[in-house]
């Protein structure tokens, strides 16, 4: 057989498998554009009511936004890789849900506090979030400000990370301070010598105040008694005595 035959056919077929070869090349570099490299992009608020006595109950809420490619494991607050512990007061009575759970960190004389929050079983998936609770003798405004100890830092700044150790994927971040809604009304009822009074647990920095003079606005003091809290109701019950005396409570912003 001719050999010129088997050469131009040889020609015609390297032809096509390098015009096949550059398009498999042009589609992947397409398909490849569109991967997104995986990271986390999180947040969080926070927002405070007063407890009287310097004290304030806080509510933290992390979120990992829906954007994000990756899960959050360990959410450390008020604290950064390699710098600090940010708080100048020892968190208490830390809350979290019941895959989670909190450790309050540092202290010492030239040190401050912070929270770490983790899960081994329920990492919060991108689009969600999770709330915890603690309480503070730093009010809203101090929380919002520099760090006392380490002013070059912002009190809130935050960390996570994708797993349930300080490492792997990781976001830093300063947490935001929103104010509380002030309460709807506080609500008083008389059971016996005792009253009730309540309202709601998501009053801002109010505080619990009662006088026997109504006119006078230097008589009126805190309510020192801690409320328990139910149905996002905040309750509290106090004996009275019986007396000719009228007696006045209110709810005032500090």
């Amino acid at each position: 057989m001719n050999s010129s035959f088997f050469s131009e056919r040889s020609g015609f077929e390297r032809n096509v498998f390098s015009k096949f070869y550059l398009s498999v090349l042009i589609l992947f570099g397409a398909a490849s554009v569109t991967v997104q490299a995986r990271g986390i992009l999180a947040g969080a608020q926070l927002s405070g009511v007063s407890l009287g006595k310097g004290e304030y109950a806080y509510t933290l809420t992390l979120d990992n936004y829906a954007a994000s490619t990756s899960d959050i494991g360990m959410f450390w607050f008020a604290w950064e890789a390699g710098a600090a512990d940010f708080m100048s007061s020892h968190p208490a009575s830390i809350q979290t849900p019941a895959a989670w759970n909190a450790t309050a960190e540092g202290g010492g004389g030239d040190d401050g506090y912070s929270i770490q929050f983790v899960t081994f079983t329920s990492p919060l998936t991108p689009g969600s979030s999770v709330t915890f609770t603690f309480d503070s003798a730093d009010s809203p405004k101090v929380m919002a400000g520099p760090a006392p100890i380490y002013p070059e830092y912002q009190m809130l700044n935050s960390q996570v990370y994708s797993g349930h150790a300080a490492d792997g994927l990781q976001e830093l971040f300063v947490a935001q301070v929103v104010p509380a809604p002030g309460p709807t009304n506080l609500t008083i009822a008389l059971a016996g010598n005792q009253v009730v009074l309540s309202w709601p647990t998501n009053a801002g920095n109010y505080a619990l105040q009662t006088t026997t003079n109504f006119v006078s606005q230097a008589s009126w003091t805190a309510v020192t008694n801690r409320p328990s809290v139910n149905d996002l109701l905040n309750a509290l019950t106090l004996t009275l005595r019986i007396t000719n005396t009228s007696q006045y409570f209110r709810l005032q912003s500090e």
